[in-house]
């Protein structure tokens, strides 16, 4: 930042007369020699406001976009992916909420070690 209000300042002062004395100025007044006589909160309000095209800024600014392109594609086809899935699974036929297929067979095997035991008892 201070780089640029360096660039800036220095055309302004290579063609700058010096002042021959102080003159107080109120805010707006035109200067009555040439130079800067801007308070300094003025003039990095200015130097903030100029428009600069730095190519280093350009490029990253360039890269960042095209990065945020490509993870924006990305996450579309990520969402695409879910919502493909998500209709595959909610097509297939529900599973039976009932009993378990391993709670049906324990209960198999209980009947016939009962019905085994029944048996042997009565002879």
């Amino acid at each position: 930042m201070k780089a640029l209000v360096v660039l800036l300042l220095v055309p302004a002062l290579a063609v700058a007369e010096p002042c021959k004395r102080r003159h107080g100025l109120r805010s707006g007044a035109t200067a009555p020699c040439s130079g800067i006589l801007t308070p300094k909160a003025k003039a990095i309000e200015g130097a903030r406001c100029v428009r600069v095209h730095l190519p280093k800024e350009k490029a990253e600014h360039a890269y960042t976009r095209a990065t945020m392109a490509a993870d924006l594609a990305l996450e579309a086809s990520r969402t695409s992916i879910c919502r493909d899935e998500l209709k595959r699974v909610r097509s297939q036929p529900a599973r039976s909420r009932g009993v378990p297929e391993w709670l049906a067979g324990a209960a198999v095997v209980v009947g016939v070690v009962a019905g085994w035991l029944l048996r042997g008892a009565a002879n």
